[in-house]
């Protein structure tokens, strides 16, 4: 099982549901933010991580809104920069526009734009429009506060950010124990990782990029 663990918050699923049952008709549209901190460590290392924000954050709202659509993402075009943390050798800004096999399109930003005195350590925040309504999914709309004094500020923390984790971990150990198709697949896990992969070369490139060549390649 790959551990992709957005899909398992409560307001994902909750969506998904929604979508599935028609209530904004077809989809045909969407925008998502993935901000965050930048967490520091081997994190800013391009060969120990791969990659900076963009490799950090990608993944986990591309996975998320082809899981919501029952889709895959066919193109991608992205750039990049070090605006926020110029000191790094990776990238700390980033924005994707990606095209769906459905005729759905998106665009995402993925960058560390959060400093450390943020009440929060990101957003996984998404909005999809279509034919008959718009959603807006949001796990940290719903939130407590928490007085930290370890961290010398007052955190945001969202209900379901807490349930994303546990929630994969509850599916895994399920999956596990009585078998059946894994909760997130090596297939769902190997496309997100294509996307990431072919955002950094239309970052390089500056033209957009076929997410299937680069997934037939490898599968060849």
């Amino acid at each position: 099982m790959t551990a992709l663990p957005v899909r398992f918050a409560g307001a994902l699923q909750r969506a998904r549901g929604a979508i599935l049952a028609g209530a904004i008709g077809t989809p045909l549209a969407g925008r998502g933010t993935n901000h965050g901190q930048y967490p520091g460590g081997w994190f800013g290392s391009p060969t120990e991580a791969g990659g900076g924000a963009m490799a950090d954050h990608t993944v986990h709202i591309s996975d998320a809104l082809c899981w919501l659509l029952d889709t895959k993402i066919t193109r991608v075009y992205a750039a990049t920069n070090q605006l926020m943390h110029p000191e790094l050798d990776v990238e700390s800004v980033g924005i994707i526009t990606m095209d769906f096999d459905s005729g759905f399109f998106a665009s995402l930003d993925t960058s560390w734009t959060r400093p450390d005195s943020f009440h929060t350590w990101g957003d996984v925040w998404i909005e999809i429009v279509g034919t008959d309504g718009r959603l807006i999914i949001d796990p940290m709309a719903r939130n407590v506060g928490i007085f930290d004094d370890a961290a010398g500020k007052l955190r945001t923390v969202g209900y379901d950010t807490w349930g994303m984790t546990s929630g994969m971990i509850e599916a895994f150990m399920n999956y596990a124990q009585h078998g059946g198709d894994a909760p997130v697949s090596l297939d769902e896990g190997l496309h997100a990782t294509d996307v990431v992969l072919s955002a950094y070369e239309s970052a390089a490139t500056g033209s957009a990029v076929d997410v299937r060549q680069r997934t037939a390649a490898g599968i060849a």
